[in-house]
Formats: C-alpha cells, structure tokens, sequence
C-alpha cells in the first residue's frame, strides 16, 4: 500500500516516520482498498486469492461507518435524534439529524440547522473527494433522496419509511456472496411493493415484521460449508464471520457460495438497493405534495391569475385599466389619469377585480390553498405589488407603461421549493407581457371601430391588416406558448406519468422551472431573446400611436407599422431556417446536462408526437397567412 501515499496529506509522510504507520481517513482508507484489491480481482487459487479475500473481508467491514452513514441519510436504517441539551430551546430547531457523522467523514455535511432552511441544510463537502462506489451524479440523486426523506419525516411521520427501526434495518453493507445481495434484493422489492401499495391507497399498512431484512451478515442457517482447520476455532465476531464465509467459498460448488467481483459486490451491495431505494423515497415524498398539499390547487390559482387564465378576471382587470372614454384611447383608474397613478387608486382598481375573482374560484380549490394558511383568508395570500419608480413608466402612451405592475403570493413551506421565489419572478414576467397584450388587443380594437364609418377603402384595409396581426398574436401567445405547454405540464401531474415518478421534490422545482422557461421562450422574454422582443415592442409602440392618433396621418404610421412588422416576420422566418426557432434545440443547447437536458429530451418525444415545438414558424403562419409580408409590401 506504500503507493497509496503518493496523493496522501501532507501529514501523512510525517506520522508514518513517528508511529510506523498511516491509516488514511474516512473514504481514503476505503478508496485504497479497493485500489488494493483489484488487480487480484480474478484471483482464483494460490496467494493471490488469499491475499484478495483477507482484503475483501476488511473492506466489508471497514465500509460500515461509511455505508451506516449513508444508510441513515437514505432512510435505509433507523434515523438518530439530536439530544444536546443546549438546543431543547429552539423551537425552530429540526429535531432530527439525518446522519451521524461525527468526525466529518461524509460527502455531506451540516450547513444548516433551522426548518426552514431544511432543503438547503446538507451541502457536498468542497475539499472532499466521493467515495470510490459513488459517482457526482449518485451523489446528487442521494443528497436530494435524503432532503425528500426529511420532509416525509415532518409532515408525514406516519408513513412507512419514516418507521424503519433496528428491528426491521435495511442497512447497507458490502455482501460478498452472490446469495446474500440476492436475498437482501428480494426483501426490499417486497418493501417497495408494499409502501407503493400505502402510496396508492393511502390508508395505514402495518409493514409485517417478515417484510423486514435481516443483518446481511451470515446467518448461523446458510448452508456454507466451514474451512476445516477453522471449524474448532469459536468465529463470534462480524468479521470473522465474513472472513470465514469468503475463505469457504473456494472449498464449494454451491452457487449460493459465488463470490463476484468487486465491482459486482459493489453495484448488488450498494447501487442496486440506492436504485430501489432512492425512487421509493421521492416518489413518496411527491405524493405528500400532491396529495396532502394540494399544489394542483396552487398551480390552479396561478394560471387564473398569472396567465389571465380566469375570464372574469381577464375581463375585469382590461376594463379597471384600458377602456376607453369618450373616445381617448389610453389608460385609466377610476376615470383619473394621472400617471402613474395613485396607489389607493391602484387599490380601488384592482383589489375589487382580485376579489371577484377570487370569488368565483371553486370551493374545494380555495381550502386545499389555505391548507397550509389555517389563519388566513385566501385574498390575503395573492395581492397586486408595485414596483419601485423607472422613468421608462411615466409615459402612459408607451408600452411598457404598466411595468412597475405585478402579482404577489406567498407560498406556504414546503411548497416554496417548487413554487420558489425566482419562479415566481417569471411568472410575473409572463403576467406584464400578457397585460401588454391585452392593451395592444383594446388599442386595435379602438382602431379597428374608429375606422369603422370611413368611406376610404385603404383605411379599412389598415384597420383589417392591424387588427388580424393581434388575433394572430394574441392566439398564438394564449392558445400555444401558454395554454398547449400549460397543460402538458399539468398532465404530468395528474396523468401521475414516469417522468412524475422518478423525480424528487426539488427535481420537480427544476421541471417546473424549466417548462415556465418553454413559457418565456415562446413569447420572446428571455434574456438572449432581448433583440427580438424590442421589435415586438415596435409593432406595439406602433399600434398604441396609431389608436392614439384622431386621424392625424395614417398612412404614414400605418407604413411604420408595416415595415416593424416585416422585420418581425422576418426575424422568425430566420430563426425557423437555421433551426432555433424549435424548442428542443433552443432547450437543449443551453440546458445540455443534468435534469433539465432530460427534461428536454421528454418534451421533444411530446412535441414530435402533437407536432408542436416550432414556435417561431407557428407564429409566423399565423401572422403571414396571406404572404403580405413575405412579399415586403410594406404599403398601400
């Protein structure tokens, strides 16, 4: 083992010159053990097997702490309690420490100790290498595993895996015969199955004690035959009993007696159960949000009053702001117009058209909200916000007028990990682009009556031509961008699909996250589609001049118009040829790894099937049916 110190700390050289020797710390030791066994990992007879099997049964029993450790943190053996006087205190205190690890040894460590920062408590050490079974993947797929089981822990302490005890330990441990692992595998699918029975039926099963797994060590009834110059010896410990059963291996034929290779051993040992496990502990942790907090419920009330998705509400919050009166196009709060305007005159506005919409929000959907708010009414979780003053708003006749305007909810703990506060910021991103749409909607319609009494036959075509732009917009923005993506994401919900089962709570954050994205992608409002959205504000600053406008030069600005429009259809027409006008592309070259890139690859399956997913050439089909602008008539 001399190599292994060619990478060892610099206090290693030093205490192997003092006490004669070095032991390496925590997942070193076990790294160098296994680096130690494998090149005699097909070693069948002679010194070389010896050698091997007396490294392989220190291995087993050197990797306890580290598997115990990992185990706890899982849930696959009983949790340990914190039981320092000094906190009995704090109230806010999470009374459970998910691992022991008390001298630092885990990939994870402590950062946090308070509940409400219980997802973010546990971070990967910086200066801290994975053990050798452990890839930063499975490392990633176990952090978030033990933060679902931590939640389950709180809010559903009833439920089976918050019951595994000593006497029914599902504990990790190195298993080096084939049968052992075979066995151990064959109780947890049985657990599996059983706790997947109470997820679906959710009633109380009392997990049998037959369900439970043994010790994985060798029981005194495994039929292996005993190394004959060791059978007078009395084996009472763990090791002796693992070591006894690897040297009598080679004496059988059994194939209860088969020793795999290391890697083997390994992936029966530890992989294998993580994958039962570690989908188990997530799927269970979604259906707690699913079905005791009811984020459908939630997901509900943002769409109505996000995404306008409640009629009423649409309507009513376009007649508080747009109507126009006495034949000014403009914006108006109780017939002032001053601008900006007063914030009581906000309130007046906008809390009345909040509240009937509320109103009108189903029964069942406004309690399974107020699940996690005992103490509070419904209108006082979502309320209109003002943002701080920006000169661009002191225009009323530009369209980013109403931009100091959003939505505020609070979001009760735990939902706050998939409904987060920067989730939360793009919905009111869509929520001041669809306002803007529904502004340019009254404008036109304001244009298109306006011009509606004219003799002239251009007119009427310029109040046809404007006006079929906004249709076309307005139904591509709220029938494709918002409602198709909309409700494939609710479907995963409900559908309770593969892509729903397999992912954790924070996973399903990052999905969430990442079909609001599709979202913004579709209506221009990210960051890099910055270029693309200032034209579209052309076209609107265009038709909100033109409804403003008593008839003063329309064909001039009807011309401006047409040629902000061109350039438009153009930039789509571009973006479809090279290819990023499809989501998947535009998707994946950014979010080529890690959950989103998988997400991605989910949604392009969906879109090849519906045929969606080319927003930029749906768009420009709807605006240029006719070719008009193909042909650069920019005119009349």
């Amino acid at each position: 083992m001399d190599g292994a110190l060619k990478n060892a700390p610099s206090g290693a050289i030093e205490e192997l010159y003092q006490v004669g020797f070095y032991i390496p710390f925590g997942n070193k030791l076990l790294e160098i053990l296994h680096m130690e066994i494998a090149p005699f990992d097909y070693a069948a007879v002679g010194n070389s097997a010896f050698y091997r099997d007396i490294s392989l049964g220190i291995l087993c029993h050197t990797s306890i702490p580290y598997l115990s450790m990992l185990s706890e943190w899982v849930g696959l053996s009983s949790k340990s309690l914190i039981t320092d006087p000094a906190f009995a205190d704090w109230k806010d205190l999470v009374d459970e420490s998910p691992v022991r690890d008390p001298y630092g040894e885990f990939f994870l460590h402590d950062v946090h100790r308070f509940k409400e920062a219980l997802v973010d408590r546990f971070r990967p050490r910086k200066d801290d290498e994975l053990p050798y079974f452990l890839n930063s993947m499975q490392a990633g797929v176990i952090l978030r595993t033990g933060n679902a089981l931590q939640l389950l822990r709180r809010f559903q302490p009833e439920h089976p895996l918050c019951r595994v005890g000593n006497a029914s330990d599902f504990g990790l441990r190195l298993m080096p015969l084939e049968a052992q692992s075979n066995k151990y595998i064959r109780r947890l699918h049985a657990f599996a199955d059983r706790v997947r029975q109470y997820n679906k039926q959710q009633q109380d099963i009392i997990i049998s004690q037959d369900m439970s797994v043994p010790s994985v060590e060798m029981e005194e009834d495994d039929d292996v035959p005993t190394l004959k110059p060791l059978r007078e010896i009395k084996l009472v410990s763990e090791f002796h009993r693992t070591l006894d059963a690897i040297l009598t291996c080679h004496e059988s034929d059994s194939d209860e007696s088969y020793i795999p290779t290391l890697d083997t051993i390994t992936d029966q040992s530890v992989r294998q159960p993580l994958a039962i496990w570690c989908p188990l502990v997530n799927e269970s942790a979604m259906k707690l949000f699913t079905q005791k907090f009811h984020i459908q419920a939630h997901f509900e009330l943002i769409r109505r009053f996000f995404l306008f998705g409640d009629d009423r509400f649409s309507s009513g919050i376009v007649d508080a702001l747009f109507n126009s009166s006495q034949g000014v196009m403009g914006l108006r709060l109780h017939g002032s117009y001053r601008w900006p305007p007063h914030t009581s005159d906000l309130n007046m506005a906008l809390r009345a058209v909040l509240l009937e919409g509320l109103a009108h929000m189903p029964s069942q959907i406004k309690g399974h909200i107020c699940t996690g708010h005992e103490d509070q009414d419904i209108d006082d979780l979502i309320t209109f916000g003002v943002r701080e003053g920006d000169s661009q708003w002191r225009d009323p006749r530009k369209i980013d007028a109403l931009n100091f305007l959003y939505v505020s909810y609070r979001v009760p703990y735990p939902l706050d990990i998939i409904i987060t506060g920067r989730t939360l910021d793009k919905y009111n991103r869509m929520f001041t682009f669809l306002l803007q749409v529904h502004r340019i909607n009254v404008a036109t319609k304001h244009i298109y009556q306006k011009l509606q009494l004219s003799e002239s036959p251009v007119l009427h075509r310029i109040r046809f031509q404007v006006r079929q732009f906004t249709n076309a917009l307005m139904q591509y923005v709220f029938d494709t961008a918002i409602h198709a993506t909309w409700l494939s994401f609710i479907d995963q919900i409900k559908g309770d699909t593969t892509l729903f089962q397999t992912m954790d709570p924070i996973m399903f954050g990052e999905y969430h996250e990442h079909v609001l994205d599709r979202m913004l992608y579709q209506c221009f409002l990210k960051q890099s589609q910055q270029p693309i959205k200032h034209m579209l504000d052309q076209v609107f600053e265009d038709m909100l001049a033109f409804a403003f406008s008593a008839d003063q030069e329309p064909l001039q600005l009807f011309d401006q118009f047409c040629e902000h429009a061109y350039q438009f259809t153009e930039v789509l027409r571009k973006l479809h040829d090279r290819g990023i006008g499809r989501l998947g592309n535009v998707m994946n070259s950014l979010n080529d790894q890690g959950s989103s890139g998988l997400f991605g690859d989910f949604h392009d399956k969906l879109d090849a099937k519906s045929g969606q997913g080319a927003f930029a050439h749906e768009l420009l089909t709807r605006l240029d049916m006719n070719g008009y602008y193909s042909n650069k008539v920019t005119n009349v």
